[in-house]
């Protein structure tokens, strides 16, 4: 592998590690809607604004929002639609692996009430017909 090519391989870990986080999947999400300042993307997501500075700060190190000076504020703002497409895909495959755990557990369930079988009352588990 060449160097070149690490160096591409790195880039891309780099910005899977910053989707990684569930605060930046929030405010990426917020980000989706509109571009937003940092004041209002703490209000709205209920979170300090240090720490939204600090998320914002990462995604904007990987090139996956930018922020602009508007006044006084910064508006920051999805860089790439890409994102906007991997969450949707990321989000699709965990929806399908849920409605597969549902089922798993439904058929679960079922097992369980066939081997657990209730004794009808007044008769005895140990009896012989």
């Amino acid at each position: 592998m060449t160097r070149q090519q690490c160096a591409s391989l790195e880039l891309v870990a780099e910005r899977l590690r910053a989707l990684g986080h569930p605060r930046r999947l929030l405010i990426l999400s917020a980000l989706m809607q509109e571009e937003r300042p940092v004041g209002e993307l703490a209000k709205l997501l209920d979170m300090p604004v240090v720490s939204v500075s600090q998320h914002l700060k990462a995604l904007e190190r990987v090139g996956l929002v930018a922020g602009r000076r508007s006044g006084r504020q910064v508006r920051y703002a999805i860089q790439t639609p890409l994102v906007q497409e991997i969450c949707d895909a990321v989000c699709r495959q965990a929806e399908r692996d849920c409605a597969q755990s549902r089922q798993r557990m439904s058929e679960l369930s079922e097992l369980r009430a066939a081997l657990h079988h209730p004794v009808p009352s007044g008769v005895s588990p140990t009896s012989k017909s």
